[in-house]
């Protein structure tokens, strides 16, 4: 049986993106929440196995700037065994303490591959924590050269 995961993000784009790497890694996506009402909503759905939750909800109107801080309690509130996975693109050590201290699961900054995410979705599931400092390091990145760019067509 696969593992049923919550996406909470209020960019269409981005969800519709995580889904597709969930389902092709084995995963079910069980809901897609585009609010922090429906993002609390699904993760009372006893189907959810795992919450992979945005820190940023800038999109969403009346939300303040600390919205994904205020999900993941209201989620570890209402289901506390929950494992619940925030990312962003942030990767400042306090936005991290933060997650820690609230009760995620783990961290992912934003940047990492499909194959790092299905790592990290199942490691939650497993009950491990999973923080910058536990993901796979992975080489730098090196910038292209442009002159060897093509055009497509």
């Amino acid at each position: 049986m696969s593992i049923a995961v919550l996406i909470a993000d209020d960019h269409e784009l981005v969800r519709s993106g995580l889904r597709g790497v969930l389902e092709r890694s084995g995963f079910s996506v069980a809901a897609e929440a585009s609010t922090p009402l429906e993002a609390v909503t699904y993760a009372m759905d006893p189907r959810v196995q795992v919450v992979l939750l945005d820190l940023s909800w800038a999109n969403c109107a009346n939300v303040g700037r600390d919205e994904g801080f205020k999900l993941l309690r209201a989620i570890r509130s209402a289901r506390p065994g929950l494992p619940v996975l925030m990312y962003s693109v942030e990767a400042r050590s306090e936005c991290i303490e933060r997650c820690r201290r609230r009760g995620a699961s783990g961290y992912l900054i934003k940047g990492l591959d499909d194959a790092e995410l299905a790592w990290a979705v199942r490691a939650v599931h497993a009950g491990e924590q999973i923080w910058p400092e536990s993901q796979p390091a992975r080489p730098p990145v090196q910038p292209a050269d442009a002159g060897s760019l093509t055009v497509r067509r």
